[in-house]
């Protein structure tokens, strides 16, 4: 059994976790040595990709009505009676 592959049957289980597992005994036949310590998972790879975090100030609120209108679109839901299958929200920040 080799290390990537016992990474992904455990759910993408941390190499320091792995490393736990063999040294207790908990998993036969699997050899921690140089693989395990530059093996990669493209999985979890692309799930650590960063993003820019929000300001540190926070948003600014709106100090009129209408200033800052926020929408969002849900659906599709079954057609109504009227064919419509989307409903659209809308809100005022200020109100």
């Amino acid at each position: 059994l080799d290390i990537l592959t016992l990474h992904r049957r455990l759910g993408h289980l941390n190499i320091s976790d792995l490393r736990k597992l063999v040294s207790s005994k908990m998993v036969d036949g699997l050899d921690m040595g140089i693989a395990g310590n530059d093996f990669s998972c493209e999985a979890c790879l692309a799930g650590k990709t960063a993003r820019k975090s929000f300001p540190k100030g926070g948003r600014k609120c709106a100090t009129r009505l209408l200033e800052l209108v926020h929408s969002d679109i849900c659906g599709p839901f079954p057609n109504s009676i009227g064919g419509s299958c989307y409903f659209i929200t809308f809100v005022d920040d200020h109100s």
